[in-house]
């Protein structure tokens, strides 16, 4: 038997079966195709008209092939692995936010509590305050979760839509204060926090159902409507959020301010038949805020 080395490629009918299996040719690339010296030659073996190959093009293909089959395994597995430690990051920093407040925050503390090291945090989620917009968005699956379970009529839904982005705003308090504590209070309104694109989004929905059934204008635009909602719901969460924490320990007050700012926008824009059902909600609504917070 002759002996493969890289000047005479591995004996041509063993080339001959692996193009015939489909291990060479042009479906990996270029680089996978026959060397250029290749000529038919009879394998000395079965008597096969075989190509010559060199052995340097043999091992680039058992190499992409096991790229190929290999690598998107891999690659899913190591992000898996790197979610699993943002929400063991994001864990951690809610457990010491709710003991400590926001000086407990910090990123040796927050080391030492997700059994990770600093550069890790950083690479995976950032700073702190990457880490704090990080914390609030654990609740965001759940509030997708929730919106989905969303079945009433369009404008109906929109005041169920703003119960539901404050049970998410609210849902770790001292978060929420670290939030405009530390100045991101910018990052909640313009839409790059991704739970109040969501909130957006299905508020856009609802409105945008709305006009199409006639509960609505259809000619005034949902998205000027819903900046405006957006807009406000924010201002509102800072105001929530920069007050003592008792004075609305189950967040009826802000609630009742959405639900009030939600009817006030909208009751312009009603049929006939709409417009008193905005009207009784901006009236409960109004009866339900304290003085102070009017």
């Amino acid at each position: 038997m002759r002996r493969v080395t890289a000047d005479n490629g591995p004996p041509r009918g063993q080339g001959y079966r692996w193009a015939r299996f489909g291990l060479l040719g042009s479906g990996f690339g270029g680089d996978m195709a026959m060397s250029g010296s290749a000529s038919e030659g009879r394998d000395d073996q079965t008597g096969h008209q075989g190509p010559t190959i060199t052995s340097l093009n043999m091992y680039k293909n058992m190499n992409v092939c096991k790229d190929v089959m290999v690598g998107p395994l891999e690659t899913g597995l190591r992000e898996r692995a790197k979610a699993d430690r943002r929400r063991q990051i994001t864990a951690a920093a809610c457990d010491l936010l709710e003991t400590g407040g926001l000086a407990g925050l910090t990123m040796r503390a927050l080391s030492d509590a997700a059994g990770l090291s600093v550069p890790t945090i950083y690479n995976l989620i950032g700073g702190r305050d990457q880490v704090l917009v990080a914390v609030m968005e654990r609740v965001g699956s759940e509030f997708d979760a929730r919106l989905a379970a969303l079945s009433s009529a369009p404008v109906d839904r929109c005041f169920e839509i703003a119960d539901e982005i404050v049970a998410a705003l609210t849902a770790y308090p001292y978060v929420s204060r670290a939030l405009i504590a530390e100045g991101l209070a910018p990052t909640l309104g313009d839409g790059r926090w991704p739970l109040m694109r969501r909130y957006g989004a299905a508020l856009r929905a609802a409105i945008g159902e709305a006009g199409e059934s006639g509960d609505l204008d259809a000619e005034v635009p949902p998205n000027l409507l819903v900046e405006h909602l957006t807009a406000m719901t924010a201002g509102r969460f800072i105001h929530w959020a920069n007050s003592d924490l008792h004075d609305d320990p189950n967040a009826n007050q802000f609630r009742a301010a959405l639900a009030h700012g939600i009817a006030i926008t909208l009751v312009g824009v009603a049929d006939d038949a709409a417009a008193p059902v905005l009207r009784r909600r901006l009236l409960e609504a109004e009866a339900s805020l304290s003085p102070k917070s009017t």
